[in-house]
């Protein structure tokens, strides 16, 4: 009974209840899909679902729509290895556009505050943005997403880099040096344990020299 009474509590403090039902709902949904087989299903009802719960966090609760998009983009690329075990595998597959159809609603944002930048001296920004998109588009014909490289390591003992859910050891190091510098602005003492066992993460199984020259600078 006291068991019963300290789950529900918790589930109760999961507030506000209608941004935790969408989430929740969203991860149950893809683990039931998960348990019966049926991972293809997930490929295009995935993404759906996680752009419309993005669109009500960031409507409703932006605070929880950052935590949102930062568990989307390193849980996805995982969900998208277990959907390929489970079925055929796809190239490209249409999960891995998830966390990008979450952080692009903020376009709405952009759409809306775009003549108020304008009229308030905002045209460099509005240029440096041009820029971006343009140099992403460029990016993405000279450079598809089906790279072939070896950067992930050799397939031998000690041979093969860390990278944990995400795609590449690359995007890894960004989440965990994003990670580590914010662990120090807690004021557990616990995130002396969590930073130690991060920074030998780093440093010792990553291998990625962009990710300690960025964590360097800090």
């Amino acid at each position: 009974m006291q068991t019963y009474a300290s789950t529900r509590s918790t589930l109760l403090r999961l507030q506000p209840t209608l941004a935790w039902t969408a989430i929740l709902g969203l991860i149950g949904f893809s683990v039931l899909c998960l348990l019966v087989h049926a991972g293809g299903l997930l490929r295009l009802a995935y993404p759906a679902g996680a752009l419309v719960v993005g669109i009500l966090l960031y409507q409703r609760y932006p605070i929880l729509y950052l935590g949102y998009t930062w568990w989307v983009a390193f849980l996805t690329p995982f969900l998208h290895r277990l959907i390929d075990f489970q079925s055929d595998w796809l190239d490209p597959n249409p999960v891995l556009l998830a966390p990008f159809l979450v952080i692009f609603v903020t376009a709405m944002t952009f759409v809306q505050q775009l003549p108020r930048v304008y009229r308030r001296d905002g045209l460099p920004f509005i240029l440096a943005t041009i820029a971006i998109v343009y140099g992403l588009l460029v990016g993405l014909i000279r450079n598809p997403l089906n790279s072939k490289s070896v950067a992930f390591g050799t397939p031998e003992p000690l041979g093969i880099r860390v990278f944990s859910t995400m795609n590449s050891p690359g995007p890894f190091a960004t989440v965990m040096m994003a990670g580590l510098v914010l662990l120090f602005t807690s004021r557990s003492s616990i995130r002396f344990v969590g930073a130690g066992a991060g920074y030998r993460l780093f440093f010792c199984l990553l291998c990625d020299r962009p990710g300690w020259g960025g964590l360097s600078l800090y």
